[in-house]
C-alpha cells in the first residue's frame, strides 16, 4: 500500500468516528430532553385506575380540618338526628369551642362529656373514660357543611331556604379528603340532595340525603353500608352557650 492509499484510509477513519459523535451526541440530547418532559409533568392526585378488576377505589377515611380557630368560634346548642334504614337516633346538646355536653338518644338514654377527642360518659353520678357513640361524625361538622356548600348554586331558593344538588364526588372531596375513586364511576350516580336553612345568616337547618353516596360505597368497598341514610342538623343558641365542665 502507497503512502497516498494510507493517508486516504486515514482521512476516511476520522469522518466515520465524527459520524459517530455527531449521532450518540443527537440522541443524548433527545433522550435528556425527553426525561425532563416526563419528569416535570404535572401528577393528578386523584388518578383513574384503569385496571381491568380496579374500576373504582375509594378510601372512606373521613377527614377534618376544621381549624383550631373555628373550632374556638363554636358557641351552639344543637340536635342531630340521624335515619340510618329503618334506625333512627339522635344525639342533642351543647358545644363550647373543643367541648360538648350531649346526649345520646338510641332506644336509651345516655350522657356524654367531649373535650376534643376524649369522651366520657356518665356513670351515676362519675364520668368514665368512653369511646365516641357518634356514627357519621364527619357529617356532624357545621365547618365542613359550609365547606360544602360554599361554592354551590342552589337549585331551588326562598328567602330562607336553599336547596343544593351534592355530586358524590363533592361529598368525597368534602369530608373524604385521602379518597381516591374513579370519576367516570362516581359520575354514574344521581345527586344527592342537601337543604340549608338560614336565620339571619346562621345555618339553623340542614337535612342531609346521603342515600346515593351510600350506593356508591356499597359498590366500591362492601354491603355493611346502609342503603337508606338522612342526617338532619339543628343549630340554635348561637353564642349564648356558656363555658361548663362535667
Amino acid at each position: 500500500m502507497d503512502k497516498k492509499d494510507k493517508k486516504e484510509k486515514k482521512i476516511d477513519f476520522k469522518d466515520q468516528k465524527t459520524k459517530a459523535y455527531i449521532f450518540f451526541g443527537f440522541y443524548f440530547v433527545f433522550f435528556l430532553v425527553l426525561i425532563i418532559m416526563i419528569r416535570s409533568a404535572p401528577v393528578k392526585e386523584n388518578d383513574t385506575n384503569t385496571g381491568e378488576n380496579n374500576t373504582t377505589t375509594v378510601t372512606p377515611t373521613p377527614s377534618n380540618n376544621a381549624t383550631e380557630e373555628q373550632e374556638a368560634n363554636d358557641n351552639y346548642q344543637f340536635i342531630y338526628t340521624i335515619e340510618k334504614d329503618s334506625n333512627s337516633f339522635a344525639y342533642m346538646g351543647k358545644k363550647f369551642g373543643n367541648k360538648e355536653q350531649f346526649t345520646y338518644v338510641h332506644g336509651s338514654t345516655d350522657t356524654y362529656y367531649r373535650v376534643q377527642d376524649s369522651f366520657f360518659k356518665k356513670e351515676g353520678d362519675n364520668y368514665e373514660v368512653a369511646t365516641s357513640p357518634y356514627e357519621y361524625e364527619e357529617f356532624l361538622s357545621l365547618t365542613k357543611l359550609s365547606e360544602l356548600i360554599r361554592y354551590k348554586v342552589a337549585s331551588n331558593e326562598t328567602e330562607n331556604e336553599a336547596t343544593y344538588p351534592i355530586a358524590v364526588s363533592d361529598w368525597l372531596d368534602i369530608y373524604y379528603e385521602n379518597a381516591y375513586y374513579d370519576g367516570f364511576v362516581v359520575d354514574e350516580f344521581a345527586d344527592d340532595i342537601v337543604v340549608v336553612t338560614r336565620t339571619s345568616d346562621k345555618i339553623t337547618k340542614a337535612v342531609l340525603n346521603l342515600d346515593n353516596l351510600m350506593s356508591y360505597f356499597v359498590l366500591a368497598e362492601d354491603n355493611t353500608y346502609p342503603k337508606h341514610l338522612k342526617i338532619t342538623l339543628e343549630f340554635y343558641d348561637y353564642d349564648k352557650v356558656e363555658d361548663f365542665t362535667m
